[in-house]
């Protein structure tokens, strides 16, 4: 029984490596205990229970060290989470003084070499820009940059597209160096244009005070887990702290 449970466990586990079959599993341990039993040798139950308690330690060290590889890979991939929002902040931070006041008849927005005050004749103007900017014979598998829309609260437009789905492109509006503020869309929808796109690039403009407390959030967090993950990285594996395991040179 102890033989066949040994093999099956290594199926189980999917490692066939070998003709010779090496791996205790709890199965095969139950069998080997109950063989102990019933032999009425205490050292062949205390070998089974130290062979028992050498298993369950491989299984926690391996544990141990798969957890100190993760706790290692957090802080690295933390780290750069840091570095990418200390950059984001500074460009936010230098976009914010910038940022004009566009709310309610204070509109104001540019769009190719005119200037419109009202939201619907800027929507209007955007669909014709569009229409013009040779989107729509765009390959969906294409990369290109289709210029400069205009500008809007301050902040320049600029305009691309990307590889999409459904046989088109993706068409990509950008507050120029302003992190968080693209807006993706397709491109028969970027063809139609109107004041609701008008919207949208208002929103990401007057968001910029926003999008800096998400920044810093997402760094604080960022910073707690490096903290977090060095509290723990270095540890060495303990035996003394795994419950069950019995001393050297202790009987059962």
């Amino acid at each position: 029984m102890e033989r066949k449970a040994k093999f099956i466990n290594q199926i189980l586990r999917g490692k066939l490596d070998s003709r010779e079959i090496e791996g205790i599993g709890d199965a095969a341990l139950g069998a080997a205990e109950m063989k102990a039993i019933t032999s009425g040798n205490l050292l062949l139950l205390e070998k089974a229970e130290a062979d028992n308690d050498y298993q369950r330690l491989q299984r926690l060290e391996r544990a141990h060290h798969r957890a100190q590889t993760v706790l290692a890979a957090t802080r690295q991939q933390a780290s750069s989470r840091i570095d990418n929002a200390e950059n984001e902040l500074y460009l936010l931070r230098q976009a914010l003084p910038r940022t004009t006041d566009v709310s309610g008849d204070n509109f104001v927005m540019t769009v190719g070499n005119n200037r419109y005050t009202t939201r619907a004749e800027a929507g209007q103007a955007l669909t014709e820009w569009a229409a013009n900017s040779g989107a729509k014979w765009l390959s969906a598998y294409e990369n290109r940059r289709l210029g400069t829309l205009g500008e809007i609260a301050g902040h320049t437009i600029d305009a691309g597209a990307a590889p999409g789905l459904n046989q088109q492109p993706f068409i990509t509006l950008t507050l120029r160096d302003i992190p968080h503020s693209s807006i993706q869309l397709g491109r028969d929808s970027f063809l139609e244009g109107g004041a609701g796109l008008i919207r949208q690039l208002e929103h990401r403009a007057t968001g910029i005070p926003r999008s800096i407390e998400t920044v810093e959030q997402a760094k604080q967090e960022a910073q707690t887990a490096i903290r977090e993950a060095e509290a723990r990285l270095g540890q060495s594996f303990n035996t003394s702290t795994s419950s069950g395991t019995r001393k050297p040179g202790s009987t059962p």
